[in-house]
């Protein structure tokens, strides 16, 4: 072997006379490859090249570079040597500002060849990149800088993600759709959604509570009793809540802007007691709506009350209430209620109550089941309605089908009952007032007449 195996270095040969011109080609071998530099990678040589300098020759050379793909030139003594590179060999390179290294078919930058990278920490196959360290900086180059994150697809993630000993604590970034999301844990494990900036609109919602969203559109929260979940966001009929409460709860976390909200019920059975509380902020009314076709596929009850509302305007329609031992609506305390379109099932104290309320009339009512009176209305309430109809399943027995007291006022005009019911039509005292467009005693459902007493009037 006349040279070395890995930079080709000339051996010096027993008894070898002018052994300086062996060894100065060794040292002008080293002169070139030990500490490379290139001043840049070409196909054909500089027309005027210096002493000494070296070039990378590119993959397909011409000239006097011609069949030397790929080599490293050097020009020393007015002409060019060529050195034939092996995989790992490394340079730098003047023009590029990069160390190149030969993999055995191109030069590349040395940064194209580490899959992984630890500073002062150990890299995996998911963490690449791994840095421990007390800071980072990214400062610019020019007048700015930019860190991109970038991800496959909208349903994707790319995300910043903030841990305590690697479990993730808070989450900000676009995750899962491209909406803007800052997300918090308790665990690690279940994040949720503390602020929302909409991609489109740029409106901040917050599904945690704090500061109201405000709508720039009509919106309809929708509950699944059987598929939702309280969860879900109940934006859509596929991340619909589970109970009408949560959507009451994040009704009351809005406001509305002067648009229309609505609370939509899918088929199915509610089992719980509504409390109806909370004014909605922005909106004249909230509308809670089952099945327009079908109101007996919507179905509440639970609870001593099935539906207490206290102090907003709510317009329930498309449903049906069926309740226990306390009234079916028990409307107090200023709370304006429209009705549409309600199946009124059996409880034990009254279908509609109204203490210091207003319930009107709007739509067709049911009545299928029996109860202390259809109507309480007591404490100044107000119950009114006009050109409906009410029918009557099964003679229901009701004690008085009507009931007003303590100043409370009643205004049916062409409110027609069919079908027939049971007990005393009307009990009508302490300066109630029940005004009808007859007034007859057959204006109401019963078998027993009604009464009048202390300061009541019905007429």
């Amino acid at each position: 072997m006349d040279t070395t195996p890995r930079l080709s270095l000339p051996y010096l040969a027993p008894a070898q006379a002018q052994k300086h011109v062996t060894h100065n080609a060794a040292l002008a071998l080293l002169d070139a490859l030990v500490q490379g530099v290139v001043i840049a990678q070409r196909a054909t040589p500089p027309a005027t090249p210096q002493e000494g300098e070296a070039w990378l020759i590119d993959a397909q050379p011409s000239g006097d570079w011609a069949q030397q793909a790929n080599a490293l030139a050097q020009f020393l003594d007015g002409a060019w040597r060529h050195h034939a590179p092996h995989p790992g060999w490394r340079v730098w390179s003047m023009e590029a500002r990069a160390l190149l290294v030969f993999d055995g078919a191109a030069w590349t930058p040395l940064a194209e060849q580490i899959a992984r990278l630890g500073v002062n920490a150990a890299p995996d196959a998911v963490n690449r990149l791994a840095v421990a360290s007390e800071a980072a900086l990214f400062t610019h180059e020019g007048a700015g800088h930019q860190v991109k994150v970038n991800k496959a697809g909208a349903g994707e993630t790319a995300s910043f993600v903030f841990q305590n000993a690697f479990s993730g604590r808070a989450e900000i970034g676009l995750v899962g759709d491209d909406d803007f999301r800052f997300k918090v844990s308790a665990d690690g494990a279940v994040f949720r959604d503390a602020i929302v900036l909409d991609r489109a609109t740029g409106r901040a919602r917050f599904p945690g509570g704090g500061v109201r969203e405000q709508l720039s559109a009509p919106r309809s929260y929708f509950v699944n009793a059987s598929a939702g979940s309280d969860a879900h966001d109940g934006l859509s009929a596929g991340t619909a809540f589970a109970t009408i409460s949560r959507a009451l709860d994040a009704v009351a976390a809005i406001d509305a802007g002067g648009k229309g909200v609505e609370i939509r019920l899918a088929p199915g059975a509610y089992a719980e007691f509504v409390f109806a509380n909370r004014p909605v902020i922005g909106t004249d009314r909230l509308i809670v709506r089952g099945d327009p076709a079908n109101p007996g596929a919507v179905t509440l009850g639970g609870g001593y009350h099935t539906l207490q509302v206290r102090g907003i305007s709510l317009l329930l329609r498309d449903l049906t209430l069926s309740g226990g031992t306390g009234s079916l609506i028990f409307a107090e305390r200023f709370a304006d209620v429209e009705l549409n379109n309600i199946v009124f099932g059996p409880c034990g104290r009254s279908h509609i109550e109204a203490s210091g309320a207003r319930v009107t009339f709007s739509g067709p009512q049911r009545i299928n089941g029996a109860a202390g009176s259809h109507i309480t209305a007591r404490e100044g309430a107000q119950i009114s309605g006009s050109n409906v109809t009410v029918t009557v399943d099964g003679a229901p027995n009701f004690p008085n089908f009507l009931r007003a007291s303590s100043a409370a006022v009643v205004s049916f005009w062409n409110v027609g009952y069919q079908g027939a019911a049971t007990g005393r039509r009307f009990e009508v005292t302490t300066n109630a007032i029940v005004q009808t467009e007859g007034p007859n005693q057959t204006d109401f459902p019963g078998d027993a007449a009604g009464v009048t007493a202390t300061g009541g009037v019905y007429g």
